[in-house]
């Protein structure tokens, strides 16, 4: 390391940083204790910029720009260092970073107490932000705004391995873009790694070569309210395990607009994750579908989602007595006709118990109908 810091109250303003050989290891600044800054630098041929280690406290990195990093698949930027208790009461802000070597990681979160990150320009990188906690590791209270990470492979993955665990993120006004692969991915992975807890609110996942925004496996809770997906092969990506339950998507814009082509596919959903809510969502523009699930969770709700709600109507073929009708994921009016009917149930409910034709029934998602009858009715189903 150039300069490892060790004791507090240090500032370091208005510097600047090279090499004049390729370094392969160790960072320029390194904070290894707590009430340091680091203001108004730049940083050419770094190996590593910066290192933030665990249990530091209060620490800043504001006005800077890193640029052409070495390249060797290092993080540039580093968040946490071990197992303790990860840095706390952090801020980064205002700081561009590039290269013309892109084979690293911009910025490298592993273990976190509290971080916000304001104003950052992360660009060109494998990973532009990469939140990856290991055996032992929690990142928590993660808090980006303002920012742009685009033109990588990934512009931000979050992915924890062994028993790490990602809790309560939260991205607000960030750009996810122009990305070789996917925008941004959150991947909660299998075994004991987990994600719990991921918003992002007003941000755009555009022009990646896969995904706008993947959320998979081991991953709940997470909620996407307003923003705009455009031009990725799926605007959304769902694919979680059973059991990680819970993905809101409200208010977005998903499809062609504000320059940009529509997706593949609007929102692609599968795997068995259930309780997924799509709510007042316009789905226009997009090529082949706004909205295609082989999800098996049987408590999601899709609805008001313009080009894709209303969907219309459906003949339903009926099977033997009683038959069983279950509701899809949104709201839907039944209708019943003909046929001697001598009972009809929702949600294990006796609604009508004589005969009568016919029956106009309005169902919510995942409403279950039996009928019991002597002589088979005619229904149809109207999807809203």
């Amino acid at each position: 390391d150039v300069l490892p810091l060790t004791n507090c109250g240090v500032i370091i303003d208005h510097v600047g940083f090279s090499s004049s050989v390729v370094r392969a290891g160790g960072y320029y600044v390194h904070f290894q204790t707590g009430n340091l800054s680091l203001t108004d630098f730049y940083m050419t041929g770094a190996w590593g910029a910066v290192a933030i280690d665990d249990g530091t406290s209060i620490t800043n990195i504001d006005r800077g720009l890193i640029a052409d990093s070495v390249g060797g698949g290092q993080a540039v930027i580093l968040y946490g260092s071990g197992t303790g208790v990860g840095p706390l009461a952090a801020y980064f802000g205002h700081t561009v970073i590039n290269s013309s070597t892109p084979t690293q990681t911009n910025i490298s979160v592993v273990n976190l107490g509290d971080l916000t990150m304001d104003d950052i320009q992360s660009l060109s990188a494998t990973r532009n932000l990469s939140v990856t906690p290991g055996n032992g590791q929690v990142v928590a209270s993660l808090r980006v705004v303002n920012s742009f990470f685009d033109h990588g492979d990934f512009g931000m993955v979050m992915v924890p391995t062994g028993t790490g665990a990602v809790v309560r993120a939260q991205f607000e006004n960030d750009w996810f873009g122009s990305n070789v692969t996917n925008g941004a991915v959150v991947d909660g992975n299998t075994g004991a790694a987990y994600v719990d807890g991921v918003q992002f609110v007003n941000c755009q996942f555009l022009l990646s070569g896969g995904s706008g925004l993947v959320v998979q496996n081991s991953t709940r809770n997470v909620s996407v309210i307003g923003g705009f997906a455009a031009q990725n092969v799926n605007g959304i990506y769902d694919n979680r395990l059973s059991g990680f339950d819970g993905f809101i998507v409200k208010g977005m814009k998903i499809g062609s607009g504000n320059g940009l082509l529509g997706n593949t596919t609007g929102i692609n959903r599968t795997g068995d994750g259930d309780y997924f809510q799509a709510q007042g969502n316009d789905l226009r523009g997009n090529v082949s579908a706004p909205y295609f699930s082989d999800n098996t969770g049987t408590h999601n709700r899709v609805s008001d989602n313009p080009d894709y709600n209303p969907i219309g109507n459906a003949v339903i073929t009926v099977t033997s007595s009683p038959f069983t009708y279950t509701a899809g994921s949104g709201y839907e009016t039944y209708y019943s006709f003909a046929g001697t009917i001598s009972e009809i149930k929702v949600n294990g409910v006796v609604l009508f118990s004589t005969a009568g034709t016919p029956w106009v029934i309005p169902l919510a998602p995942n409403d279950v109908v039996v009928t019991t009858y002597t002589g088979a009715p005619t229904v149809n189903v109207q999807k809203h």
